[in-house]
């Protein structure tokens, strides 16, 4: 018998752990808490609830980023090590955009927004995420491109 799980044995990944470090000195939220940013996690998941996201697969996660973070995202420094598919992998949602906020909130306190959205794109029997590229010229007519990959297909 092969043990394939390593999750609690393997040492963590560079860019695991300086995105996790920046995020814990800059950005912090919990969900459950009773603070800005950790209330916005959760409302915008609630929503996502009444917009019929009732997996995270279903999810299609938009990150609006002020001008400042942007500029760091697109130099590398915020979330360093991770693209928008990384973070689709780790949010465990079909898709992750990062974009920069069009306007300042009412909040000067807000560092980031998050908005949450039902996709549209076709669902990837194997690993449930939905993806555009599903069935299009070029790619597999039911897999997404990961499970495509991984099967040989």
């Amino acid at each position: 018998m092969i043990y394939a799980d390593n999750a609690a044995t393997t040492q963590m990944g560079e860019a695991a752990i300086n995105a996790m470090t920046a995020c814990m000195r800059d950005t912090w939220g919990n969900p459950s808490s009773l603070y800005g940013l950790g209330q916005r996690a959760k409302e915008a998941l609630e929503d996502a609830r009444e917009q019929g996201v009732k997996k995270n697969q279903d999810a299609e996660v938009t990150l609006h980023l002020p001008e400042k973070a942007y500029a760091g995202w697109e130099a590398g420094n915020v979330l360093a090590g991770f693209d928008e598919a990384d973070l689709a992998t780790l949010f465990i949602v079909s898709k992750v955009t990062v974009v920069k906020r069009e306007s300042e909130p009412a909040d000067p306190d807000v560092d980031a927004t998050v908005s949450v959205a039902l996709s549209q794109a076709p669902k990837c029997p194997r690993c449930w995420n939905h993806d555009a590229s599903i069935g299009t010229d070029g790619h597999h007519a039911e897999l997404c491109a990961r499970c495509a990959a991984v099967l040989g297909e």
